[in-house]
C-alpha cells in the first residue's frame, strides 16, 4: 500500500480522459446525431481502456512517453471525428482535455487511496473514484461554460494553441518528474514512501489554474475588442451620416453652379471655348466622385467616409475592390480592418508636404483560394520598415505610445482570426499592409 497513491489504475485514467473529452465536446458543434455520437464515444472509451490497461505496466520511459503521445493523438482524433470544429479548435480542445483529465484522475485516485488506507472496502473505493471523476467533469463544465462560447472559439489562433501547448507540456513534464526522482523525497505521510502522487496533483492543479487565468484574460480581451469594435462601428455610422449630409450640401451647390454654367454654355458661340468649358466641368465631376459600389455595403460606407476625409487634405484614393469577397466577414471585423488601415494611411499622407504625393491605394481581389487585401500609401523618404517595427509589429509614431499603436495589432488579430496573415513592407516609397485571408473562412 506504500506506493498506492502513485499508481493510478489505467481504467480510471481512461475514464478521466473520456470524461474530459465528453465535457469539452458539449461546447462543440456535433458532426453526427446525438445517439450516434454517444455510440462512437462509448466505443472510444472501451478502446482507450483496453489500450491503457495493456500498456499500463510499461517501465521503459521511452515507451511510456510514446504511449502517452498515442493517447494524446487519440484525443485529437476523437474531436476531429465527433465534431465540426476547425483544426485549430480541435487542437485547443484536445490539449485542454488532456490536462484536465490528468488532474481529475490524479485527485480522484488520491482520495480513493486514502479511503483504502483507512479500511474502506475496495469495491466502495472503486465506485468512489469513478463518481469523483464524473463530479469533477461536471464542476469543470460549469467553470468553463462562462468562457468557452462560439465567439471565444472563433478567436482561437495559432498563438493561443502554441501558448496552451507550452503550458500543458511543461505542466505534464513537471508533474511526472517526481516518478523519476521519487527516491529523493522520502516521507511517511499517510503511509506512503514518496510524494510523487501529491506532487503530480499539485502541479496539475497549478497548471489548470494558470490555464484558466489565461482563458479568462482572452475572454476579457475579447470583451474589450468587442466594445472597441462597436464604438468603431458607431463612429462609422456617424461618419456616414456626416458624409451624406455634406454630400447633399455639395450636390445642392453643384446643382446651382451647373445651372449657371449651362446658361453660359448656351450663350457661348466659340467652339474651342465651349470645349474647354466642358472639359473643365468633366474634371470637376471626376474630382467630386467619391466611391463606386464595391458590392459590400459596409465597405462602401467606410470608403465613402474615408475618401471624403481625404478630400479635406487633398489626398487621392484609388480603389480596385471586389467587396463581395468580404460577405463572410462580420461587420465589426470589416470596420476593424479597413477603418484602422485607412485611418493610418490618411494620417501618414497628411504629413507629406506635396499634396500631389498624398496617394492611397486599396485593392481587394481573389487570388486562387485566398482574398488578397492591399492597403498602400505613398510615404516617400521615410525610415526602412525594419526601423518602423518592434517585435514584428509596427511601432506607433504617436507621442502617447501607451494609448496608441493598437490599430495594427487589431488588424493582425482580426486577420489571424480568419486564418489569414498580415505582412508590412515599404518598397519604392510606398508603405503597404498586405493581408491574405482564406476565402470563406
Amino acid at each position: 500500500m506504500e506506493t498506492m497513491m502513485n499508481e493510478i489504475p489505467r481504467s480510471l485514467t481512461a475514464l478521466a480522459e473520456w470524461g474530459a473529452c465528453m465535457m469539452f465536446l458539449m461546447y462543440a458543434p456535433l458532426r453526427f446525431e446525438k445517439w450516434k455520437t454517444w455510440w462512437i464515444s462509448f466505443l472510444y472509451l472501451i478502446g482507450l481502456m483496453v489500450f491503457l490497461i495493456l500498456t499500463g505496466g510499461e517501465k521503459n520511459m521511452l515507451l511510456w512517453w510514446l504511449y502517452m503521445l498515442i493517447a494524446m493523438v487519440s484525443i485529437i482524433g476523437f474531436f476531429a471525428l465527433e465534431s465540426e470544429l476547425e483544426v485549430r479548435q480541435v487542437l485547443y480542445f484536445s490539449m485542454l482535455s488532456f490536462l484536465v483529465a490528468e488532474f481529475m484522475a490524479s485527485v480522484s485516485w488520491i482520495i480513493t487511496a486514502m479511503a483504502l488506507l483507512l479500511g474502506v472496502p475496495f469495491r466502495v473505493c472503486f465506485v468512489l473514484s469513478n463518481v469523483m471523476v464524473l463530479l469533477l467533469c461536471v464542476l469543470a463544465y460549469y467553470l468553463e461554460r462562462h468562457i468557452i462560447t462560439e465567439n471565444y472559439l472563433q478567436q482561437i489562433t495559432t498563438h493561443e494553441n502554441i501558448a496552451t501547448f507550452s503550458m500543458v507540456a511543461l505542466v505534464f513534464a513537471f508533474s511526472n518528474m517526481g516518478f523519476v526522482v521519487n527516491d529523493y523525497f522520502p516521507t511517511d505521510a499517510l503511509g506512503i514512501s514518496d510524494i510523487s502522487g501529491l506532487l503530480r496533483t499539485f502541479m496539475d492543479f497549478c497548471g489548470i489554474a494558470i490555464l484558466y487565468a489565461y482563458q479568462s484574460r482572452i475572454r476579457e480581451y475579447m470583451a474589450e475588442k468587442e466594445s472597441s469594435s462597436m464604438q468603431a462601428l458607431l463612429r462609422s455610422q456617424y461618419e456616414q451620416y456626416r458624409y451624406y449630409q455634406s454630400t447633399q450640401e455639395m450636390i445642392h451647390i453643384k446643382y446651382h453652379d451647373l445651372k449657371h454654367q449651362i446658361t453660359g454654355l448656351r450663350a457661348e458661340t466659340d467652339v474651342e471655348k465651349r470645349k474647354e468649358w466642358l472639359d473643365r466641368l468633366e474634371r470637376e465631376l471626376d474630382e467630386n466622385h467619391l466611391v463606386d459600389r464595391t458590392g459590400n455595403q459596409v465597405l462602401d460606407t467606410i470608403l465613402g467616409a474615408k475618401i471624403f476625409q481625404g478630400q479635406k487634405i487633398h489626398a487621392r484614393f484609388t480603389c480596385v475592390c471586389d467587396g463581395k469577397l468580404l460577405d463572410h466577414m462580420h461587420v465589426t471585423d470589416i470596420c476593424t480592418i479597413f477603418g484602422n488601415a485607412l485611418d493610418n494611411a490618411l494620417e501618414a499622407v497628411a504629413m507629406i508636404e506635396d499634396p500631389e504625393q498624398r496617394l492611397i491605394h486599396l485593392t481587394i481581389k481573389k487570388n486562387k483560394q485566398f482574398i488578397l487585401i492591399n492597403v498602400m500609401n505613398y510615404c516617400g523618404d521615410v525610415e526602412d520598415v525594419e526601423d518602423m517595427t518592434e517585435g514584428g509589429h509596427l511601432k506607433t509614431s504617436k507621442y502617447d505610445k501607451e494609448n496608441h499603436g493598437f490599430g495594427i495589432k487589431s488588424i493582425r488579430y482580426t486577420v489571424e482570426k480568419y486564418g489569414g496573415t498580415l505582412n508590412i513592407d515599404r518598397k519604392n516609397g510606398w508603405f503597404g499592409l498586405h493581408m491574405l485571408i482564406p476565402e470563406g473562412n
